[in-house]
């Protein structure tokens, strides 16, 4: 008996999700494998905004250490060196304060999230950004504040189940990384405060530094994906 089969390749459409399905930037052949293979630079608190108090409006960016400003049809877009999560450091209390990042994903999409600040500590986003083109807060800043990245990575597919990871490496180790998986969020639709559509890993030791690699071996399955839902299925919910 003769059997014919191809391959399905999910890829990048310049406006949204919902018409990326072939050609581009984007995933192929589905069914297989993919490596995702990563070498971050040194996460970095102020990588996006330096110190500053600036009350109830809108943090000044600007490009740190591990950041590249780039404009984009007259817009400056703070791009990071791999899909990261954002990180808000506050001086004084800030917990009753959500701060608003704009920005957009590893495929080019807007998306949104709302950071709740911390006292007088770090506040880390779930939404994994690839560059950031704003950041605004909902009230007045207690004191001090700066924005930056995390060592929490963005996952180029949607992994509603850790069992689709089928490896991951890190820090030049045979040994496979116990780090911290999150699941790809499938709220539908997504909100600024629903998680990753794609889902994220954190590493489990040793800091990013430019020098050591996540080498994560993802299954893509083709029963996953099912018929009415290819583009969802492998790039997760449209992002909001």
């Amino acid at each position: 008996m003769t059997h014919i089969s191809d391959n399905l390749h999910i890829g990048q459409a310049p406006t949204g999700i919902a018409p990326q399905i072939a050609g581009g930037r984007g995933f192929g052949p589905v069914g297989r494998t993919y490596v995702y293979d990563i070498v971050p630079l040194a996460l970095n608190a102020s990588a996006i905004a330096a110190s500053q108090s600036p009350g109830s409006a809108a943090l000044t960016l600007s490009a740190g250490t591990g950041v590249t400003a780039v404009v984009v049809n007259g817009q400056t877009r703070y791009t990071f060196d791999v899909p990261r999560t954002v990180t808000i450091t506050s001086g004084g209390v800030d917990t009753g304060i959500n701060f608003l990042v704009r920005g957009f994903d590893t495929y080019g999409n807007a998306m949104s999230e709302a950071i709740t600040g911390a006292s007088s500590t770090i506040a880390t986003g779930k939404k994994a950004f690839m560059s950031v083109i704003s950041i605004t807060p909902s009230g007045a800043v207690a004191s001090t504040v700066t924005a930056g990245t995390s060592d929490v990575f963005g996952l180029p597919v949607a992994l509603v189940d850790a069992g689709y990871i089928a490896s991951v490496k890190w820090n030049e180790t045979l040994t496979t990384d116990a780090g911290t998986f999150v699941a790809a969020d499938n709220t539908s639709p997504a909100t600024t405060t629903t998680g990753d559509v794609r889902g994220t890993y954190k590493p489990s030791a040793n800091a990013s530094n430019g020098v050591r690699r996540l080498v994560i071996l993802v299954a893509l399955s083709s029963l996953n994906i099912g018929t009415a839902q290819t583009v969802v299925g492998v790039l997760g919910q449209p992002q909001v």
